[in-house]
């Protein structure tokens, strides 16, 4: 049991169900700083779940938690951002010893964390090598959800993303690193299944490179399955000049999507 002392000296113990419930709802306000710390030293491991993300919590009690913690308490510790924001050579090497599916996951879907700003605390903590060797470990991990959860991150390093080849071989038709494509890559969407190129279609504006983009809307504009082209027309992010090509376009249902998002699109300009 856990009991609370008033001022008054009165006593009233509280029961497990009335302490979650308590750290579920606990205000992130710093007069509550010493209840988050005395119901983290109660070491229970769900209610030290239900703390973490509280932004009451320091460093030095994420460090804790991480040195104490169970399995599932670290799994909770690597979805939180913050946490991973300051992460340090000996977690990341716990990571990569404790091979987690789950674990790399979270880390590969927050994978720009682990390279802060060289003014970030972090830059002393966590090295640039080990925050290499965790995603090297990620990029080449057996299990496809771990590597895909890295490929569906468009802010991650794109030297740890393969190529758009070896998604479609691998058939990881939904998880394209479209932000680095080049032109090479864009051979490779003449051999696509078609939920790959509606995948890019509706994407295409995430490609960073101006040059690859256009080449690839081109390809796009031009496939013969209208079922890709009607795809990039629904996309109300696709250049303007996609929409334009697709107002011409032989499929009824293409081109009157096309006009809908061009018509869309300036009324809010007017709007705005």
């Amino acid at each position: 049991m856990f009991t609370l002392h008033f001022s008054e000296g009165k006593k009233v113990q509280l029961g497990y169900r009335l302490l979650k419930v308590l750290a579920e709802n606990l205000p992130e306000e710093k007069e509550y700083t010493e209840l988050t710390e005395a119901l983290l030293e109660l070491g229970m491991p769900s209610i030290s779940e239900e703390l973490i993300g509280n932004s009451l919590l320091t460093k030095a009690q994420y460090d804790t938690l991480w040195e104490n913690g169970n399995l599932d308490v670290r799994r909770s510790l690597v979805d939180e951002e913050d946490f991973l924001a300051n992460l340090s050579d000996a977690q990341a090497q716990d990571i990569i010893n404790m091979n987690d599916p789950k674990m790399f996951e979270s880390v590969a879907r927050w994978a720009e964390l682990l390279y802060p700003d060289e003014k970030n605390e972090q830059a002393i903590r966590l090295s640039g090598s080990m925050a290499d060797s965790v995603l090297e470990h990620i990029s080449t991990h057996p299990d496809s959800n771990v590597r895909a959860e890295l490929v569906g991150n468009a802010s991650a390093p794109a030297k740890f993303l393969p190529s758009l080849r070896h998604c479609i071989e691998q058939g990881m038709s939904r998880h394209i690193p479209l932000v680095g494509m080049s032109s090479d890559d864009v051979d490779a969407l003449a051999h696509a299944p078609l939920d790959t190129l509606e995948y890019v279609a509706g994407n295409v504006e995430e490609i960073r490179s101006r040059t690859v983009r256009r080449e690839v809307a081109k390809v796009l504009i031009a496939h013969p399955d209208p079922s890709v082209r009607l795809a990039l027309a629904e996309n109300c992010k696709a250049p303007e000049f996609v929409l334009k090509a697709l107002l011409n376009d032989p499929d009824v249902d293409v081109a009157s999507t096309a006009r809908k998002k061009l018509n869309d699109r300036y009324d809010t300009d007017d709007n705005d």
